[in-house]
Parts: structure tokens; sequence; C-alpha cells
């Protein structure tokens, strides 16, 4: 088995894998995994069951750890170290390739992906447990792990995870939990993002070890299999931050810089929960603009007249363009796509005037029941629906009090909750 991966973050913070959130990472690279044991991890020729060569980029480059040496030779020079931002300039050059990419120029714009390492290109192989081999290759310094199991495979990703990563996905998981000012300092840009996130995702420990404890309660055997995943990756990140409390090579500078210079604390299943919770709050919300946009529409209206506002406010809304250049031509990708036709009743337009706007508190308690609290106003103990069985994405709740009916309407949506006030 050979899972060719990536590293889990670039150096400059930006997000890749992790972009995907840690848990899809880890079920994606699973599926290359089988379960045939033997003694050692054999690596497998060059493009050994490849699907005929793929090609990536990632910048600045795969590795993103520096350690206390490193870090004060750049912080003095400006030296990076290896592989640090060798693929930037690949990149940059994207920026005026297009148009004109083409087979030919490929290998100018994208490093090769491949499974494996190519011949008389092999930096260095090691295993930091039986059954595994990593090999990274000497051009661009891209882990490749080899796994007899998929248990020696999922520790290997957690292992150059952390090899590659380790105080970036330590900031992750203090991210998720709304922790980066008690972590990186109390800058504002940190105790934005903790309120910001704590909004989002206001999970308490208990919360994330139930959502860990559940993945086979509720997905059957996937469920349980990603479990073993999340307990194996994680012991290959808790293997390498021992050998970096010994090795000093090993640890990232910015410990130090930080006044941890032991290091980080021993990575648990609920770190990869909050890793994720943070990259489906930054990367998974949408929506949420619906009475901006209804204001909008009305003003476009009011000065162009009904049919001509209604155009110009379409192509204001950014919807799909028709005129952008895409990349898939055999098949249609409809994407913001407005309805041909909109279902009776389906569109709700408050009426001028009514809206007031309110600032939401979100809290959590240990069940998970969330309240929302308004700073008077219709809002006010309004309690949502997420403790009793419920999920809901963004919501326009309207109490039954200020509404014509007394009643409060709910999307069919599943993950939606929403209210109109009927005229």
């Amino acid at each position: 088995m050979r899972p060719n991966v990536p590293p889990l973050g670039p150096a400059n913070g930006s997000f890749t894998c992790v972009g995907r959130t840690l848990v899809a990472c880890l079920v994606a690279v699973a599926a290359c995994c089988g379960s045939v044991g033997s003694a050692a991890a054999a690596v497998e020729p060059y493009r050994a069951n490849d699907f005929g060569g793929f090609r990536d980029v990632l910048p600045p480059g795969a590795n993103g750890r520096a350690n206390l040496v490193e870090l004060a030779a750049f912080l003095g020079t400006g030296r990076r170290p290896p592989h640090n931002d060798d693929q930037r300039t690949l990149y940059e050059r994207l920026l005026s390739a297009t148009p004109g990419v083409t087979d030919g120029n490929l290998g100018e714009l994208f490093k090769d992906a491949s499974f494996g390492v190519a011949p008389g290109d092999q930096a260095r192989a090691h295993s930091p447990r039986e059954g595994l081999t990593i090999t990274r290759d000497s051009s661009y310094g891209v882990p490749h792990v080899y796994g007899t199991t998929r248990v020696a495979a999922m520790f290997g990703l957690g292992y150059v995870a952390a090899e590659d990563r380790l105080f970036f996905i330590d900031v992750l998981r203090h991210s998720g939990r709304a922790r980066l000012s008690s972590f990186a300092g109390g800058a504002a840009g940190n105790r934005a993002m903790d309120e910001d996130q704590w909004r989002k995702a206001p999970y308490t420990e208990a919360d994330l070890q139930r959502q860990a404890d559940r993945l086979g309660e509720l997905y059957g055997e996937e469920g349980r299999k990603l479990q073993s995943d999340l307990a194996a990756y994680v012991a290959g990140v808790n293997a390498y931050i021992h050998e970096a409390r010994l090795d000093v090579t090993k640890m990232p500078g910015e410990y130090a810089a930080i006044g941890r210079p032991l290091g980080p604390d021993p990575w648990k299943v609920t770190d990869v929960i909050a890793t994720a919770g943070l990259v489906g709050a930054i990367f998974g919300k949408g929506g949420g603009n619906e009475l901006d946009q209804m204001e909008l529409r009305r003003s476009f209206v009011a000065r162009y007249g009904s049919r001509r506002g209604v155009r110009l406010w379409r192509e204001w809304a950014a919807y799909e363009d028709p005129d952008a250049p895409t990349t898939v031509r055999r098949r249609r990708f409809p994407y913001q796509t407005p309805p041909r036709r909109a279902a009776r009743d389906s569109l709700a337009i408050a009426d001028r005037g009514s809206l007031r706007r309110t600032r939401i508190v979100a809290s959590a308690s240990g069940s998970g029941t969330r309240r929302a609290r308004g700073a008077g106003g219709p809002l006010d103990g309004l309690v949502a629906t997420a403790g009793r069985g419920r999920a809901m994405s963004n919501a326009l709740v309207v109490s039954g009090a200020e509404s014509a009916s007394g009643r409060r309407w709910r999307s069919s949506a599943r993950r939606r909750v929403t209210s109109r006030r009927r005229s």
C-alpha cells in the first residue's frame, strides 16, 4: 500500500489538505490502504499501480517546520529551511500562464505528484514503527507513506503531518476550540477569531468526545473503521512529538518563541474533531445575508423599476456567469443558478420598515442546547432546537408574536430553519 500524501498544510498558514478537513483526508487516504500484514513495508517502484501520473502544487513548499536554529537563521538572514518555499515559483507562474496551459508546459507549473519517488530522486527513507516506511523525494521533500497494514499507514500519515506541520496543526486544534488567544497570545486578531469560532461551533470537550465516540453508532462499519484510523493517526502524531522532545532539531522553533520550549501537549482524537470543526466553519459557511440581499433588491426596484431592477439585481447577486472560462466541457455544472420558476410562496419579502437588527450571543451547555439572546426585540428568549435532535445552519427566525398569523414557518430543508412574516 502506498498512499502518496501531501503535507497537511502549507508553511504560510493557508489550507490545503486541512482545508478539506482532517477527517475527510483520513477517509480519502485510507481508501488507498489495504490490510495485508507482513513484517516490513516494501517501497514499491515509482508509479506502481498509478493511474497515469498526477501533478499538483503546494505553495510555498512541503516543509512547514523550522527548528530554533533555522528560525533564528531566517530572522537574521532570511534564509529558509529546505523545501520551505521551493514551490512558490511554480505557483507564481500560473498568474501569467493562462490562457495557454498545455500538456507541454504542465511541468513548469505543477510538480510531479505520482505515487512513489522517481529513480535517483530519493532523499531519505526511514521507519518510525514496524510495518511502516516513509520516503521523501529530494526535489521537493514530499513524504510517501507505505504501510503493510491500514493501521501502519494511518500511523504514518499522522507522523508526517507532525513532522511537516506540528506547530501549524497545533494552532488549528486550539483555534477549533476558540482558544487561539490562550495558546498564541491575545492579539486583537486572535481574539476576534476565537469569538467567531465560538459563535459557529461552541463545543465543549464532552461534545467533541461524544462526536468521536458516536462514529460507529452513526455510520456503522465505516464509522468504526474511521475510529480506528483516527486512533492510529493520533498515535503517529504523538510518536513524532515524543521524538521532538528528545531532539531539539525536530521541535518547531515557534514553541520557544511563545514560551513553550517543551512543545505541544500529546495529541487526542478530539483534536482532530476540533480541527475539522474549524475547517467546516471556515469553508462550510454560506448564506446568512438574505436580509441584505432583500433590501438591496428592493433598492434596485425602487430606482430602476420592477423589471429592470430585478434583472440588474440578479446580475449584481453573482449568479453563475455563462461567460466565465471553464475547464470542464463535457458536462454541465450549474452553480448558483436561479430557479426558472420559483415555487408559490417560496419568496418571502419582509415588509418595509418591519426589520430590527440585533446582536445574537450564542452559548452552549453540556447538553448541546444553544440559546439565542437579543439585545431587546423579538429574539429575546428564543431557544434553538439544536439540543432536541434537529440540525440547522443559517436561520432567519421571527417569533410568532411578530407574525400576522401567530405562527412560525419552517422550511422543508433538512438543515435550515426559517420563518417568514405573512402579510
